[in-house]
């Protein structure tokens, strides 16, 4: 789909970063995630409520209404005996609850981890312009329980060089180890 980053799933060991940001607010079961951080991409504590953990915005690639983002959630998606690859389905249908279409995807694995890889678009609503989203969402089974992480990447300006190098970045750069 033109218009949109292209990303590739690296295994956990091949991408170096500078600086890694690790998400706060989870539990001592919760599986730990960490995540690489580009330059000028900094925390913005006050939208990480909720499932959402993490939230980075770049206001220096602007495009004058909205700025870039990269948003981390996690949250347990034990549904009985489903396995993990069969709950990624349900995040595709959570992407498309929130306005999410033209969706496209691609199984992959993050760190061993089941995944999807997901690029799509939502429409303009109360924003001037279509926001374009990657996103990536990982099923970490933990004893009894199936936790889903899930990072995506939004801009309003998909083709910035920068952002879609920073976007690759953070989203190769997803970590996911087990609790301390």
């Amino acid at each position: 789909m033109p218009g949109l980053p292209a990303y590739k799933a690296q295994p956990c060991e091949q991408l170096h970063s500078d600086r890694w940001i690790e998400l706060s607010g989870t539990g001592p079961d919760d599986p730990r995630v960490r995540i690489a951080q580009p330059p000028g991409w900094e925390p913005v504590p006050e939208l990480a409520t909720g499932a959402v953990k993490l939230v980075l915005r770049n206001v220096s690639l602007s495009d004058g209404v909205t700025n870039p983002a990269l948003s981390v959630a996690t949250a347990d998606a034990t549904d009985g005996d489903r396995p993990p690859r069969d709950l990624l389905n349900d995040s595709i249908k959570g992407f498309e609850a929130g306005g999410g279409q033209d969706i496209t995807q691609v199984p992959t694995e993050i760190c061993g981890f089941p995944a999807l890889m997901a690029n799509y678009t939502i429409p303009p609503g109360d924003a001037a312009k279509t926001i374009y989203v990657t996103a990536v969402t990982v099923m970490v089974p933990l004893g009894s329980r199936v936790w889903n992480v899930v990072a995506m990447t939004q801009s309003t300006a998909p083709n910035n060089k920068t952002y879609m190098a920073d976007a690759q970045v953070m989203l190769a750069g997803l970590r996911i180890a087990m609790p301390r």
